[in-house]
């Protein structure tokens, strides 16, 4: 017991402290999905393809990007991203 247990007492009671000054922050994340038509072409708001052709298959197949990041604290920065 003597040796080991005031280091983890040291150990519990610094995690404590920062569990109790915690001051949680505001983030945002960006998603984007791209929707595919069956011959490759990207679907956009309008209807159309990238040709300027009516698409059929409105929901097309969707791609999701996804941001290795994550979370940004800086909300100019994901609105100057977005």
């Amino acid at each position: 017991y003597g040796p080991c247990q005031f280091p983890t007492l040291g150990f519990v009671v610094e995690r404590w402290a920062r569990i109790q000054t915690f001051v949680p922050e505001s983030f945002w994340s960006l998603e984007m999905t791209i929707r595919l038509n069956e011959d490759g072409s990207v679907v956009n708001n309008s209807g159309q393809n990238q040709n300027g052709n009516a698409c059929t298959n409105q929901q097309g197949r969707p791609i999701h990007l996804n941001w290795k990041r994550v979370r940004l604290y800086d909300r100019p920065t994901t609105t100057a991203i977005y």
